[in-house]
């Protein structure tokens, strides 16, 4: 099958479920819009879906509407809506079944969704806490007997 065909395939599997080719990245990859559908929920959620044109890289998926209900800080969830739904380099991407593989990114990124949406996960902001901290300083509540004053360690990059 071409790279041309695959491409098609893959865009007319998304449309089967309500999704719409919208355009190239920048980057020249694939701009889909639709709904993230989590499983058993009533409605979905606009997102944009990012496709590698070579199916080497996982999708990129986005929320384009964060739901008001969430927390200001939730796990998987970037600011900008990016949802982080499968850590690159744990899964092998079978290149050979472009249209497969980027559905079950897609119902993978649904799933990840609808545990947010319960309040699940909430054990692994902890763990991606340094992935989502972009600022310069960060305050940690001690915990521990010593109240008041604390010594503190400043870390300055020169450059």
């Amino acid at each position: 099958m071409s790279s041309a065909a695959a491409v098609a395939d893959v865009i007319e599997a998304f449309k089967q479920r309500g999704f719409e080719f919208v355009g190239k990245t920048d980057d020249g990859w694939f701009r889909l819009h639709g709904r993230l559908m989590p499983p058993q929920a009533d409605k979905g959620w606009p997102c944009e879906v990012h496709l590698d044109p070579t199916f080497f890289d996982l999708p990129r998926i986005r929320l384009l509407e964060i739901p008001h209900e969430l927390p200001a800080a939730v796990p998987h969830l970037g600011a900008d809506g990016g949802l982080c739904y499968l850590a690159k380099g744990t899964v092998v991407l079978d290149i050979y079944d472009p249209v497969g593989q980027s559905l079950a990114c897609l119902q993978r990124a649904a799933v990840v969704f609808g545990q947010i949406m319960k309040g699940e996960m909430i054990e692994d902001l902890a763990e991606e806490f340094f992935a989502y901290w972009h600022g310069w300083h960060c305050f940690v509540d001690m915990q521990g007997e010593d109240l008041g004053r604390q010594n503190c360690i400043v870390a300055q990059a020169n450059g």
